[in-house]
């Protein structure tokens, strides 16, 4: 058995959660399988940022806030928006063969070892919350993807503008040609 303290006892240990609270999140658990962090907060007797800080503590591996992420998010081949916002992660970083990787759920063993795979590249995990790593997504990408659709649609304006020049240039050739007379 491993030697990690259990996350419900920390709580207790540091006067967090009651007992009889643990009792309750434990039954809820047992009911739906889901991990104790999110049922915590769910029953309102954790904040996220205490529900994180424990993890972090437990698991030791380093909390991540907005304030950590890079302004320009970094460009991880093999890592979809689509899977990001699935698994709640978000690539922070790329040194050599490590990608940094700012995790909802660090024990998510699947998406560590997917993100190992696409990318070739050892993963390093931070926890972070869902809510800072979905605001993230939609400051890094949306935006991106917005300038994306502008640019389309300013080419597209463009090239619509062009075919009418195009096809007004012959009507106003004429009609310059009727008034100088040389038609």
């Amino acid at each position: 058995m491993s030697s990690r303290k259990r996350l419900g006892e920390m709580l207790l240990t540091r006067g967090q959660l009651q007992p009889d609270e643990l009792d309750k999140a434990l039954a809820f658990q047992h009911e739906r399988h889901e991990k104790l962090g999110r049922i915590l907060l769910e029953l309102g007797y954790l904040s996220a940022r205490d529900v994180l800080a424990a993890l972090s503590d437990q698991l030791e591996i380093p909390i991540v806030t907005a304030s950590d992420f890079p302004v320009v998010a970094p460009e991880v081949e093999g890592i979809a928006l689509g899977f990001m916002k699935q698994f709640r992660c978000l690539p922070l970083g790329v040194e050599d063969s490590t990608v940094t990787l700012a995790m909802a759920d660090p024990l998510d063993s699947e998406t560590i070892a997917a993100v190992r795979l696409f990318t070739r590249k050892q993963v390093r995990v931070r926890i972070c919350s869902d809510q800072e790593i979905l605001a993230a997504m939609e400051r890094h990408f949306v935006l991106a993807l917005g300038i994306g659709s502008l640019v389309r649609e300013l080419s597209g304006a463009v090239a619509q503008a062009a075919g009418v020049a195009r096809r007004s240039g012959g009507a106003l050739r004429r009609l310059a040609d009727k008034r100088t007379g040389s038609a």
